[in-house]
């Protein structure tokens, strides 16, 4: 069986961070395949609790870090393809030196990083390397500048700008340094084939999945809900603060708020940036929820309003697979392949938006319909099972093409 270094930056146990989730459940499917090494580079713990049916052959944490002072010089680059090694020097060859030894050990027939903050470390490396990005982050960018416009103060317009700047060239750089790039959506994959210029075959989309809940009769489900909306995520997120914003200020105030429906948002972090939104007596926010299934039992429409961002959002194949229609902007459904009026209702006006939701509310068979469609793509799509052969499909494709053998090179 073939063996595969799985590396992070610590071990992915946060439920309320995308990348954990998709970290977690992909390396729990690739352990159905391949012998797998977990390794975190920067995780300190010694013991850590793992899902029973997470096997991997071992888990390493290195605890290392980068202990000194960052070097004043990083102000002064034009890119972030060499950040790690121009900034903690140190610490980047002590990572690399891990590594390498640890494919020593292990015999290692390819390593999938995790972490693309890490990747500059893992190029050398002499084994067929996986870099999973789930989301561009120039995309992201350039989404935000165009969103935002000439809002904001000229520094952090400039800000944003120099970083979008370092980021395409490190982006650039990724894509053609590593063997393979697995990304979530099609955009994604687009942006980098755009920047780097490499063949189409070296950028594979592999969706994020989701953990599908037990069987439910949607007939049933829908029937006890109330005239509510909901929307989930971590809000120290940009594009979920920004979405809230967007969604409150300028579809729930001026067209749902006298429609006697109320608005339910969950989720961790800080919510500094739209605090001042929640006193109204329609809007209830109720921080994060840990029984998402529960919490979200009697709501009647998913609302997924995103303006900035990029990727494919866990809360849509969420809120599909709990039997919960989702209205979103196009934005936000752009990775899922599904259609427009079948699988979720997608409008990019603000008036639109919210007549697609009360399409919703009050009619029981549409949303029973857009519900079980929805419900029998992520069966059929974006169950993690699926995905993770998706995965095993793409590394065995791999190594066949590069003829890899351990230590033949």
């Amino acid at each position: 069986m073939k063996k595969l270094l799985l590396v992070s930056d610590i071990y992915p146990d946060d439920i309320t961070e995308g990348r954990h989730l998709r970290v977690n459940n992909l390396a729990r499917e690739l352990c159905k395949y391949f012998d797998c090494i977990f390794v975190g580079l920067k995780e300190k713990r010694s013991k850590i609790d793992i899902k029973p049916d997470t096997a991997f052959l071992e888990t390493i944490f290195l605890g290392l870090s980068p202990f000194k002072e960052r070097r004043f010089s990083r102000h002064f680059r034009l890119t972030n393809a060499h950040y790690l090694e121009r900034t903690w020097p140190d610490f980047f060859k002590q990572s690399l030196s891990s590594i390498n030894e640890l494919v020593d050990n292990y015999k290692a027939d390819c390593l999938i990083n995790f972490d693309p903050g890490l990747a500059e470390i893992f190029v050398p490396v002499g084994i067929p390397r996986i870099q999973d990005i789930t989301d561009s982050d120039t995309l992201t960018l350039e989404r935000v500048l165009s969103n935002r416009g000439t809002r904001g103060s000229f520094r952090n317009r400039a800000s944003v700008q120099l970083n979008l700047t370092r980021q395409l060239r490190r982006e650039c750089s990724l894509v053609r340094d590593y063997d393979c790039i697995t990304t979530i959506s099609s955009a994604d994959r687009k942006r980098f084939l755009e920047i780097a210029g490499v063949r189409s075959d070296k950028v594979e989309v592999i969706p994020n999945g989701v953990q599908l809940p037990p069987r439910m009769d949607i007939s049933t489900n829908v029937a006890e809900i109330t005239r509510s909306l909901v929307f989930w995520g971590n809000l120290e997120f940009p594009p979920n603060w920004t979405a809230i914003r967007y969604f409150i200020s300028e579809i729930f105030l001026p067209y749902l708020s006298e429609a006697d429906i109320d608005f339910f948002i969950a989720g961790g972090g800080e919510t500094g940036f739209i605090k001042d939104l929640f006193d109204h007596p329609r809007i209830h926010y109720l921080g994060f929820q840990k029984d998402l299934l529960q919490f979200c039992v009697d709501k009647a429409v998913m609302v997924n309003p995103m303006i900035e961002g990029t990727g494919l959002k866990n809360k849509v194949l969420e809120s599909m697979a709990m039997g919960i229609p989702v209205v979103s902007t196009s934005m936000g459904v752009e990775a899922i392949q599904g259609d427009t009026n079948r699988h979720f209702l997608v409008a990019d006006d603000k008036y639109q938006f919210a007549e697609e939701i009360l399409s919703l509310i009050n009619d029981k068979k549409k949303r029973e319909r857009i519900s079980t469609n929805a419900l029998n793509l992520v069966r059929e799509k974006y169950s993690w099972n699926v995905v993770g052969k998706l995965y095993k499909e793409r590394i065995d494709g791999l190594l066949d093409t590069l003829d890899y053998k351990y230590g033949s090179c």
